[in-house]
Order: structure tokens, then sequence, then C-alpha cells
């Protein structure tokens, strides 16, 4: 029996945890410069990741690989979206994985395309079925049934 707050897919989990992104970034107080956009960016990221691991009780070990989901989702979008300025490439590696700072900066350089404050809704993404459904790979005491869990850092 799921919890009615608790997304029933792994892709819901990553675009909840998007939308939790998206809406702290709209959701400030004051509006971001550009010179402090990409620490607001990474921060809100984190906040948003770390305040996942915490509620459900993982372990710090899937912080990485759910971030890395979070950001592969946001890439795919972006490349989806016609957008006014041309896309950085991501530098996918051999796993299929973004680099996590072409993928920020190009939140940072599309800013104003994806929330600008006149609207009231976050970007509407694009969800990949094959996200990663991290509450059933990684324990709180440490423990992990992913295969690659003792490979993140």
């Amino acid at each position: 029996m799921t919890d009615a707050s608790t997304p029933d897919s792994p892709a819901e989990l990553i675009g909840a945890l998007i939308d939790s992104f998206f809406a702290a970034l709209k959701d400030s107080p004051d509006p971001i410069s550009p010179a402090e956009r990409p620490a607001e960016i990474a921060y809100e990221l984190d906040q948003v990741v770390s305040a996942y691991l915490d509620e459900h009780e993982l372990s710090a070990e899937a912080y990485h690989q759910i971030e890395q989901d979070v950001l592969n989702t946001i890439a795919s979008d972006l490349h989806a979206r016609e957008l006014e300025h041309p896309l950085p490439e991501f530098g996918y590696d051999a796993d299929g994985n973004a680099d996590p700072l072409a993928v920020l900066s190009a939140l940072d350089d599309h800013f104003d395309d994806l929330l600008s404050h006149d609207t009231a809704t976050v970007p509407d993404l694009d969800l990949p079925l094959d996200s990663t459904d991290f509450s059933a790979e990684f324990s709180a005491d440490g423990g992990s049934d992913f295969a690659g869990a003792d490979s993140l850092v």
C-alpha cells in the first residue's frame, strides 16, 4: 500500500523532484541575479535531493545517482525544447549520463526562458520511463541492492 504522497513510478519520482527543484527556484523571495544564479541552481538541486534522501531514510550513497537521474531528465527535456539560444553539448559518458556541469550551465543560460516570473507553472518535462527506483535500491543502513552502488562516490 502506497502513501498518496508517494510517487507510483520512478518517472513520477524524478518528475516530483524536478517539480520541487523548479518550484524552489521560482519561489525565491528575491529575484536571482545572473551572478548568483549558478550557485543558486546548484544549491536548490542539492536541497531537493538531500530532502528526498532524508524523508525516505535513504543512504547518502544514493545521492549522486538520484541527482544524476534528475540531471539526465532535465538534459533530455532541454534538447526537446525549442529554446531561444542553442544548448551546449552535454558530454554524455559511457553510461549515458549527462555532464552535471553542462546541464547546470544550460539551466543557467536558459533560466529566463524556463522560469519566467510572469508564469505560474514550472516547466512541463517529458519524463523517461526507465528512471531509477531509488527507494527499492538503497537502504538507510548503507546497504544496497543496486549493482553499481559501490562505485558511487
